[in-house]
């Protein structure tokens, strides 16, 4: 189900709880995981972490890794990881402190 489904829930995620991406695909659908792999950050929903100090650990992880990119030809042109905000509660948010300066220097490239 696309995120613009007229019979979409409210408890329905089309963010990525680790890196803030999202193209429409439903990472939750009323609050059940769907199992999608981000294209970004290659977490799969349903899996670890789903808690708050999970996910900022897996992110923590991925950015200290070079923040690559899973699926690199998805990756949009304009995409940089500091500017991703996932739209989640605030303790799951994005922020440029999230990311590691080594990270937000190959964000872009």
């Amino acid at each position: 189900m696309k995120s613009d489904d007229p019979m979409r829930s409210i408890e329905d995620e089309d963010v990525c709880r680790v890196c803030g991406y999202t193209d429409g695909d439903l990472f939750f659908e009323d609050t059940w995981p769907t199992h999608i792999i981000c294209s970004c950050c290659g977490w799969e929903s349903g899996t670890p972490p789903l808690d708050v100090s999970g996910t900022r650990q897996y992110r923590g992880y991925w950015t200290g890794q070079g923040a690559e990119w899973f699926s690199r030809g998805a990756r949009p042109k304009d995409w940089d990881l500091p500017q991703a905000t996932p739209q989640h509660p605030g303790e799951l948010a994005l922020t440029t402190n999230s990311a590691s300066p080594h990270a937000r220097r190959h964000a872009r490239a």
